[in-house]
């Protein structure tokens, strides 16, 4: 934006918008972007009015708008920009669209945008798929994408097909490599200006391996480094993340001093902006830990928790809130009725082979108290399986004393 693009009137409301972006005021720089908006609306400056909608849609997403980014981007798109900024807008539009927990949306937009765009813009919209497919689990559709990806090989896309890599390991229970693969790229982005939200991003993901392997001590202090790294990026919605995962961790160590009132907070944030996968993960955490606490309101959250992911159609974030309630016994009543929501649980969690194996296990005992004693075998020998690939020693110690009871 050149200042002699700007009418003189305006060029204050210019420098606020940027002077706010530069200390990461995402409210106040949108207020300011938008009053440009309606100045060079008055004015009828319609490449200035197009320029406005484009860096209000952005400041919105980093406030954690989504809903709103995505009316600022059709009201630029409305705005006929040339081809190469309309295939920059829609590639945005699904990425928006997978925060708002519209996966199937938001699939077949950044699959369209593959197939209508070349080279840098490409690997965008390739990503962006990625993170879609990530989501609902699907390994197979991920896997070629993430091919896809790697093929470029170069710049922006050659980083992004190492994340998206790395995901794919976790789903597939390679955590090895997915944890090595992590690990390089927050050692890559350390320090790097402008990359902090993505090195939040690893360094989350991180904490997440880290948590699954029961490595509590490595979890706190990659937490403690994800935090740092969105709070310098202006991300409250990591750190969000990065309080569920907290919360988790101390469910996972049987603590009953973590209280779920500090999730209150985050569970409106989401809830106020639409981030309905983020308030769904909220959700289910604050259950568990109201749980611990003795409260009954856990159940409610428990409830909406596989509401909202169920809707979002998001089978991996349902099959966990899923699983979850039938350890905690709060599922349809009945042994029969609490097979039947272990079996829905598993089929959930087909694309995250860790957690379905941690189903099958939970399945198995059931199983075991209904006296179908081959069935839960099978579930738990192929539970042992898994975990014994993925070097999960608690696990694998759980699925082993199972099979060795008699």
């Amino acid at each position: 934006m050149g200042e002699q693009q700007v009418p003189e009137a305006l060029r204050a409301v210019v420098q606020s918008a940027l002077e706010r972006q530069e200390v990461a005021d995402w409210e106040g720089a949108a207020r300011a972007w938008r009053s440009l908006q309606e100045g060079a609306a008055e004015r009828g400056h319609e490449a200035l009015e197009l320029d406005a909608w484009v860096r209000l849609a952005d400041v919105l997403r980093r406030a954690d708008r989504p809903r709103e980014a995505l009316d600022a981007l059709e009201q630029a798109l409305a705005r006929h920009p040339d081809e190469i900024q309309t295939q920059l807008l829609r590639i945005q539009t699904a990425a928006l669209l997978l925060d708002t927990g519209s996966l199937e949306q938001a699939e077949a937009r950044a699959r369209s945008c593959v197939a209508a765009s070349q080279g840098p813009l490409q690997a965008m919209a390739l990503d962006s798929l990625a993170a879609a497919l990530a989501t609902r689990g699907d390994r197979l559709a991920l896997a070629e994408v993430v091919r896809e990806l790697e093929s470029i090989g170069q710049g922006p896309a050659a980083l992004a097909g190492r994340f998206r890599r790395a995901r794919l390991d976790r789903l597939e229970g390679h955590l090895a490599e997915a944890e090595q693969g992590l690990a390089s790229i927050a050692d890559a982005l350390d320090g790097v200006e402008g990359a902090a939200g993505a090195s939040g991003a690893a360094l989350t993901q991180l904490a997440q391996l880290a948590l699954l392997r029961g490595a509590f001590a490595d979890t706190e202090l990659l937490l403690a480094a994800a935090e740092k790294a969105w709070t310098q990026a202006g991300r409250d919605v990591g750190n969000m993340e990065v309080l569920a995962l907290r919360a988790e961790l101390a469910v996972e160590r049987g603590a009953l001093t973590f209280l779920p009132g500090w999730l209150d907070t985050a569970v409106r944030y989401a809830e106020e902006r639409g981030l309905v996968l983020l308030e769904a993960r909220l959700r289910r955490v604050r259950g568990l830990c109201r749980l611990r606490a003795g409260s009954k309101a856990g159940h409610a959250d428990l409830d909406a928790s596989l509401l909202l992911a169920s809707q979002a159609g998001a089978p991996f974030l349902a099959g966990r809130t899923r699983l979850e309630r039938a350890r905690e016994g709060l599922g349809p009543g009945g042994r029969e009725a609490s097979i039947g929501e272990l079996e829905r649980a598993l089929d959930e969690l087909t694309g995250d082979r860790i957690w379905a194996a941690r189903a099958r296990i939970s399945l198995a005992q059931a199983l075991n108290e209904a006296g179908e004693r081959g069935q839960a075998i099978e579930h738990a020998t192929a539970a042992l399986a898994a975990f014994t690939a993925a070097g999960l020693d608690r696990d694998e110690a759980t699925a082993r004393a199972f099979l060795e009871a008699r």
